[in-house]
């Protein structure tokens, strides 16, 4: 029975609105939000509980001594207190309703607040409740977990960037240490077999290093492209020469398989960077078996794949793979970060083009990459 419903006679029944509205003030007493009663039409608060009386939801809009309170929404709109009410009443009626920064005393507070219309009785005014569910602590640890991201990513750019001078200097010392050794006669077997270890394992901690620069640059907003015109047939072979020695060390047979000249805007260095990786992993990961490049063009698209006759991917991880710190579950078993597909993604990603797999267990893997030839992204 609504507060204005009407007795038998078709007089307000005093009694039961009395009854009612007590129920309606013990139940938002209860509420551990603020929360409010308001006729729907003229936004006019009827019921409050003490929590909405403190944010001055209700009663006088300015009492003495008092800083203004007021609302803004999520477009950074100012709403008056003598407003609020009115806006919310559409606004936060059904779903998930609205989310309000509520500003008093210079300490902001966030709400969601949710309209609901109360069943009424014949001839009574329709009313409204309004809950505001306080979202204030929840955006604090949302505000303190980005800072701490973003300081995250800071270190994490710093600190691998100092990476690259000494490894610089290493690599450095071990050129001029074999150098020096050749000059002195043959070098024996033994210290041969060491500097190829070492040079080996410099060109994977050049190229970690160089994913998680580029990781870092990705995460804060500073990875960007510089497109210009570039035939990627001079790219392509231009790589796997450069990978011809970390090939023959592994026991593989890397060919480029001749084609024709493709043209098209891009970011040198960042395909170099894509195709190192696709290569990288086919040499790590191919046991000595032949890996091939191949390059074409495909309608507005420059395509190149990468092939290896490896283990092959599982295909419940053929896309979790590009997914960053993933490795594959099986044949892609080496220890790794698991940014090197990320990074491919992202890179090709940049340049409006895609990556994908096609692979099966015991087979190999290819890895196909379509990047637009004259889009600018």
């Amino acid at each position: 029975m609504s507060m204005l419903e009407k007795s038998p006679r078709g007089e307000p029944n005093a009694s039961a609105a009395c009854n009612e509205q007590s129920c309606l003030t013990l139940l938002l007493r209860l509420q551990p939000f603020p929360c409010l009663v308001v006729e729907t039409q003229t936004a006019r608060p009827l019921l409050s509980n003490e929590e909405a009386r403190r944010m001055r939801l209700s009663g006088p809009p300015m009492a003495p001594g008092l800083s203004p309170c007021y609302a803004t929404d999520d477009s950074g709109d100012r709403i008056e207190p003598d407003q609020v009410v009115s806006y919310l009443i559409g606004r936060g009626a059904g779903g998930d309703g609205v989310e309000l920064t509520w500003h008093d005393s210079g300490c902001p507070r966030f709400f969601r607040i949710v309209s609901r219309a109360v069943p009424r009785g014949e001839g009574s005014a329709p009313l409204s409740v309004l809950s505001f569910l306080d979202l204030t602590a929840q955006r604090m640890a949302e505000v303190e977990l980005r800072e701490a991201v973003e300081a995250r990513d800071e270190f994490f750019s710093v600190a691998t960037h100092e990476l690259k001078d000494p490894l610089f200097s290493i690599q450095l010392s071990t050129q001029l240490l074999r150098h020096s050794a050749e000059r002195e006669g043959p070098i024996s077997p033994y210290v041969l077999q060491h500097l190829e270890v070492s040079e080996r394992q410099l060109v994977r901690l050049g190229r970690l290093i160089e994913n998680m620069l580029d990781f870092a640059r990705i995460h804060s907003g500073r990875f960007t492209l510089e497109l210009e015109p570039n035939d990627l047939r001079d790219l392509v072979d231009q790589v796997v020469t450069r990978f011809q020695g970390q090939a023959a060390t592994n026991g593989t047979y890397l060919t480029a398989e001749p084609g024709p000249e493709v043209h098209g805007r891009f970011d040198r260095i960042k395909i170099e960077q894509v195709l190192g990786n696709l290569l990288s992993n086919a040499i790590k990961y191919g046991a000595g078996r032949p890996v091939s490049v191949r390059l074409r063009a495909e309608a507005d698209s420059a395509v190149i794949e990468v092939e290896d006759s490896g283990p092959g991917i599982p295909a419940e991880d053929r896309a979790r793979i590009f997914d960053r710190f993933e490795r594959a579950s099986t044949g892609h078993k080496r220890a790794s970060l698991g940014l090197g597909l990320y990074i491919v993604r992202t890179m090709v990603e940049k340049h409006g083009g895609s990556v994908g797999v096609v692979s099966e267990p015991g087979r190999g893997s290819t890895f196909i990459v379509r990047i637009p030839r004259q889009q600018t992204p």
